[in-house]
């Protein structure tokens, strides 16, 4: 059996639950308290395609502006990034502009297109009543960034699983020429759960 490795960087604000997603993804619970992440924390996730293992080195690395002078260092080698903003506030949505732009002046590869793999998460899922950003628009956003855009909820885990089976199905994807690739662009219904395509270490 094959296997493939990539490195895989999160990306985002401080208070977006970007690390709570993370958690829930690598330890398979909700913490309700997380602590703001300081320099980086790193994990492995693996998963089963075909007869390929590909291992996800996820990164979660520091929002706190204090921090975002040595955040880039972890992510220049990356694969694919996950950017986060919270559903509730439009603030960490507009926020994703810099962290693209953060991305792109570090980390050439996210400047040419297929080079390398790009998400934008909206996070907090289960607060969808309070939305200040709405699906449509997201969606839209991501679509003009070539990225694959999600939403999630870590506190439930509503599309968490799913978001990164597809990030671990697109490292195959870019690494296996003859597989069949995904789409561009991919949402979660947050009524139903329905997915509509269109198109760490632990040392």
């Amino acid at each position: 059996m094959s296997q493939i490795t990539g490195k895989v960087v999160l990306l985002g604000s401080s208070g977006v639950g970007k690390s709570s997603v993370f958690i829930r993804c690598t330890h398979e619970f909700f913490h309700p308290r997380t602590t703001a992440t300081i320099g980086t924390l790193c994990y492995f996730k693996t998963f089963r395609i075909e007869t390929t293992t590909v291992k996800l080195e996820i990164w979660d690395t520091a929002g706190m502006e204090r921090f975002r002078g040595i955040t880039y260092m972890y992510y220049r080698h990356a694969d694919a990034a996950l950017i986060f903003f919270d559903i509730t506030s439009r603030k960490s949505f507009q926020e994703v502009k810099f962290w693209i732009n953060e991305l792109r002046n570090n980390c050439d590869n996210f400047n040419a297109p297929g080079k390398n793999l790009l998400f934008i998460v909206g996070n907090k899922l289960d607060l969808a009543s309070q939305r200040e950003v709405f699906r449509d628009e997201a969606y839209q956003y991501a679509r003009e960034q070539g990225a694959v855009y999600y939403e999630c909820s870590a506190k439930s885990g509503l599309g968490v699983q799913e978001l990164f089976e597809d990030v671990a199905q697109n490292i195959y994807d870019k690494f296996e020429p003859n597989s069949v690739k995904l789409s561009e662009t991919v949402a979660i219904n947050s009524e139903d759960n329905v997915r509509q395509t269109t198109k760490c270490c632990n040392k």
